[in-house]
């Protein structure tokens, strides 16, 4: 039990940091932590266990949050009108601020730059 609720503190740790660290570094950590959790298990060191773990933790949620802001825009596009044709491609959901759907661009204009692809 304390290996997850570590893991889950190395989560809640990285949420609380102003900024994400450098993939290398998380993959670096993860890579660390997973020679911990081995080392921690055949050497039965529970402290090296639940340390591994939350860097396991912080490591992996800092992965999934680089992943996941990766598919944006960019910055420079904010606050910009863009003129966008498609096809709704799934049904809309209902979500707590409105209404979400996916749209598979097919043609797009921002000052002269072609969008294609799906948006989210």
């Amino acid at each position: 039990g304390g290996v997850f609720l570590a893991f889950a503190a190395g989560v809640v740790l990285l949420q609380q940091q102003a900024q994400l660290p450098d993939a290398a570094l998380s993959w670096a950590l993860l890579a660390g932590a997973v020679l911990g959790l081995c080392l921690g298990v055949t050497r039965r060191r529970p402290f090296l266990c639940v340390l591994a773990a939350c860097a396991g933790g912080f490591a992996y949620a800092a992965l999934r949050a680089d992943t996941r802001l990766a598919d944006a825009l960019p910055l420079d596009w904010e606050a910009r009108d863009i003129v966008l044709s498609g096809v709704v491609v799934a049904l809309p959901q209902r979500i707590e601020r409105g209404e979400r759907f996916e749209f598979a661009v097919e043609a797009g204009k921002l000052l002269e730059v072609s969008l294609e692809g799906s948006v989210g």
